[in-house]
């Protein structure tokens, strides 16, 4: 899970958000079981 952290203040993506992109709903399962909120949205400043 190491690879979906946020790399900069600057994106706007979740994790959630890269593993739905990328198709990997094992990660996006236990993201989702781990409390990560499914509704979160981000700005260009912020998630």
């Amino acid at each position: 899970m190491d690879s979906y952290a946020l790399e900069s203040t600057s994106q706007t993506w979740t994790p959630a958000h890269k593993a739905v992109e990328t198709s990997d709903y094992e990660t996006l399962s236990m993201l989702l079981d781990s409390g990560a909120d499914p509704d979160e949205v981000c700005s260009d400043t912020h998630c």
